[in-house]
């Protein structure tokens, strides 16, 4: 043998090419077309009939940046006030941590107050509502998520209540685009 062959590994096709995820754009699209189908058919009137859990629309409603002049005195009383409170408290990025985690923290579930004990106020969002709050009733009269359009868009409060007598307490911030846990 006067030459010698190298023996090399068999060329493999490039397999880890990245490809645009259309089925992820496609789920988003349907996502938000679904999100803003049924904020279409949320009232923010507690006077409005409920369908499914849901409050829907009559045709005078439109959202205002404001609660409702009088809360019902329902298993829900108290319920949109709480909801809007904690989400102000929360939603304060230029309030000092140790003032902040001071007001926010008797807002909060036990389980809640873990969960944001370590977040950063200056990384939150600022937020000014300007729609809203709809009710959304949990499988309980004891829990309930409250949505409120914002100017970061549509947030949400997962609140719950010990017992019917006392105050309603936040369980979880929802994002724009998030699922509650308990509806």
């Amino acid at each position: 043998m006067t030459g010698t062959r190298s023996i090399q590994p068999p060329r493999r096709h490039r397999t880890n090419r990245r490809r645009f995820p259309w089925e992820l754009l496609a789920g988003v699209v349907v996502f938000f077309g679904l999100s803003l189908y049924g904020l279409s058919q949320i009232q923010t009137e507690s006077s409005a009939p409920r369908v499914g859990g849901v409050s829907t629309p009559s045709a005078s409603s439109a959202p205002t940046g404001a609660l409702p002049s009088s809360v019902p005195t329902s298993p829900v009383s108290g319920l949109r006030s709480d909801a809007q409170r904690a989400l102000e408290t929360w939603a304060r990025p230029g309030t000092p941590y140790p003032q902040w985690w001071k007001e926010l923290r008797p807002l909060l579930s036990p389980g809640a107050r873990e969960a944001y004990a370590h977040t950063d106020p200056s990384r939150l969002p600022r937020l000014v509502f300007v729609g809203g709050p709809a009710v959304k009733s949990g499988p309980s009269t004891q829990t309930a998520t409250v949505y409120f359009v914002t100017t970061g868009g549509i947030f949400g409060a997962d609140m719950a209540r010990p017992a019917r007598h006392q105050r309603w307490l936040l369980l979880r911030i929802l994002f724009p685009g998030q699922e509650s846990t308990i509806s």
